[in-house]
């Protein structure tokens, strides 16, 4: 991997880890239903499930916004202007 790139990969690589102990934690509130006695506690937990998931998805929305940005500068480079695809017709032709 490039070194230009290693930043963005190692922010991928902890926004990653953060969203899947998100996810434990999510899976974990609604596990915890299960525990549920009473209508007050169920109130409880779901407002305690409302945050979880919009941690989660929080998260899962910062990922993907990396990833967007990751991919568009992956794809500008290999975007070739005119001057480039003329250097390497030349660079074909020298070659040969």
């Amino acid at each position: 991997m490039s070194s230009s790139f290693q930043p963005t990969y190692a922010r991928l690589c902890a926004l990653h880890s953060e969203a899947k102990q998100t996810l434990a934690d999510f899976k974990s509130v609604i596990n915890s239903f299960n525990d549920v006695d009473d209508f007050t506690q169920l109130e409880d937990k779901d407002k305690e499930l409302d945050t979880a998931l919009s941690v989660l998805c929080d998260k899962l929305d910062n990922y993907s916004s990396v990833v967007d940005k990751l991919t568009r500068r992956v794809e500008q480079m290999a975007i070739e202007t005119e001057d480039q695809r003329k250097d390497k017709k030349k660079e074909i032709e020298i070659f040969q």
